[in-house]
C-alpha cells in the first residue's frame, strides 16, 4: 500500500472534493493491488480488506458531509 490511510476524524474535516479524490485514489490502489495479486506479484492479501474498509468509511463520511451541506 503506497498511500497513507486517513483517520475518520481527519476525513470529517476535509472538503467534499478532497474526500472524493481520496476515494478515487483508494479505488486505484485497490485495482492495482488486485492486478498484482492476479499476476502473482503481491502476497499482501490482508490489504484488500483494509482498502475496502477505508473506501466504505470514506463513502459514509462523504454522504454525511454532503447531507450536512444540504441542510
Amino acid at each position: 500500500m503506497n498511500m497513507k490511510l486517513l483517520l475518520v476524524k481527519d476525513l470529517r474535516s476535509k472538503k467534499v472534493a478532497d474526500i472524493s479524490e481520496y476515494i478515487n485514489n483508494l479505488k486505484t490502489e485497490l485495482h492495482s493491488l488486485s492486478h498484482d495479486a492476479s499476476v502473482g506479484k503481491s502476497k499482501k492479501s490482508h490489504e484488500f480488506r483494509v482498502l475496502k474498509k477505508s473506501i466504505a468509511q470514506a463513502k459514509t463520511i462523504l454522504t454525511e458531509v454532503s447531507e450536512e451541506k444540504e441542510k
